[in-house]
């Protein structure tokens, strides 16, 4: 119930029918922040139903009828929403999210922004918020980086924290018996964490590290050792040196093993080691995973396609070009109100495609695209990972059974320059428009000539 606020704040209605939204009270337009409708006048009907806006027999928006009781503003965010095909009730989605699923980093994000908004004046403190920042760029597995963030915001759950929680009753340090294990004891004040930075060869400076603030610490092995001279090689183990700590000091809870500072120094290297080769391995095989096929050819008809997308646009654009197998070109490219986010422009670029294909009677096709990410989500299937596009999903599938063979495949940006091209020129016409022929009219012509002949 307390979390209730947040909800409505973030969730936006998706379309199904439109029975169960109301146009001028329902958070469903696909603006930056979801919001009802404005309409155009004082006078409208408050129990209007979005419902009411489609077109029972074309099935589509009705557009007289929205240009007549919405503001004008407004009617482009509606026409960017498609209809589904089936008669599936509206839904929510999370507006904060590209996917429209919930995640706790958008919810935590949308909570402070609507606390900052009531936020009463006060007097400015010290903020971890950059340092918090930079912790997620660290060259470093994602459990270091969460363990480093929760250290930073006093959440490892220490002795100290532990009873202020009413969890225990005991606050003293397992490692060393100090009346109090806090964050910073844990990590640089306890002697064997000490020894294992001077073992690191992390040199101690006098007023600025090691501190009693686990910020100021942490702050100094991020950012300002650097600039002392420490050598990046060792800087780069920190992160490393950190978890070790931590597990070095959980061995001794729960197994009851001493871990020496020399072997928490040298499991910590070598992990940051074996992390590094990993990562220099896993690029080499992406990087052979996406090289561009040049001896085998996929069978049937090649079409690149691509989106041109820009949030202070009104339209996007798509453009695409089709191969058949006698190396034989169509040219082909459209306009179309903005969707929500470039991933929903490259869907419907897709989409597009797929139709235009099919229209000019291709039943066998690979679609290629330098949206790996568009790539994956198909790939992998978990559509209902992303509720924003659930419309397009259905419409997809539906496509996809009218070919006899079609499949989508990732090729690098460098090869689809041409498709780019066509999206960015149609969108610079900021018309909405639909072209498909084998010649290129002239305004294409003119605007990527050396890239489309």
């Amino acid at each position: 119930m307390a979390a209730q606020p947040l909800l409505k704040a973030g969730l936006r209605r998706s379309i199904g029918t439109g029975n169960n939204t109301m146009v001028w009270s329902d958070n469903w337009l696909p603006d930056a922040k979801p919001r009802p409708a404005t309409p155009c006048g004082p006078s409208f009907n408050p129990n209007l139903r979005v419902s009411d806006l489609i077109d029972p027999t074309s099935h589509a928006w009705n557009l007289t009828r929205l240009q007549s009781i919405i503001a004008k503003e407004d009617v482009p965010l509606i026409m960017s929403l498609r209809i589904p095909r089936t008669q599936r009730l509206d839904s929510y989605c999370w507006a904060p999210t590209k996917s429209g699923a919930y995640t706790v980093q958008s919810g935590y994000v949308l909570a402070t922004e609507l606390d900052s908004a009531h936020a009463l004046p006060s007097v400015s403190e010290p903020s971890t918020t950059c340092l918090k920042a930079k912790v997620w760029t660290l060259k470093t597995s994602r459990k270091i980086k969460h363990f480093i963030w929760s250290a930073l915001s006093d959440s490892v759950p220490v002795c100290s924290r532990l009873s202020d929680r009413h969890c225990s009753i005991d606050r003293y340090c397992p490692r060393c018996g100090a009346d109090d294990e806090s964050v910073n004891h844990l990590l640089f004040e306890c002697p064997p964490s000490a020894q294992t930075w001077a073992l690191a060869h992390i040199p101690h400076s006098p007023g600025l590290f090691p501190s009693s603030s686990t910020y100021s610490n942490l702050n100094h092995l991020l950012w300002p050792a650097k600039g002392l001279g420490v050598p990046s090689s060792i800087l780069d183990n920190v992160p490393w040196i950190l978890w070790f700590i931590w597990k070095a000091r959980n061995d001794k809870i729960f197994n009851g093993a001493d871990i020496s500072p020399l072997d928490t120094v040298q499991i910590a290297l070598s992990e940051a080691d074996n992390w590094r080769l990993a990562q220099i391995i896993h690029k080499a095989h992406a990087d052979e995973e996406f090289l561009p096929q040049t001896s085998a050819q996929p069978l049937g008809h090649r079409c690149s396609f691509d989106a041109s997308w820009h949030q202070d646009d009104a339209l996007f654009g798509g453009g695409m070009v089709l191969t058949d197998r006698d190396g034989e070109k169509t040219f082909g490219s459209f306009t179309s109100n903005r969707g929500l986010t470039p991933l929903h422009a490259e869907l419907h670029a897709l989409l597009w495609a797929m139709k235009s294909t099919l229209q000019l009677d291709h039943l066998d096709m690979t679609f290629e695209t330098d949206c790996q990410q568009l790539v994956k989500i198909i790939e992998d299937e978990k559509e209902e990972d992303w509720p924003s596009l659930m419309v397009e999903f259905e419409e997809f599938y539906y496509l996809h059974s009218m070919f006899n063979s079609c499949s989508l495949c990732f090729i690098p940006r460098s090869c689809n320059v041409r498709a780019d091209g066509l999206a960015k020129g149609a969108r610079a016409r900021g018309v909405i428009f639909s072209h498909v022929n084998s010649r290129l009219p002239c305004w294409m012509a003119q605007t990527n000539h050396s890239e489309l002949s």
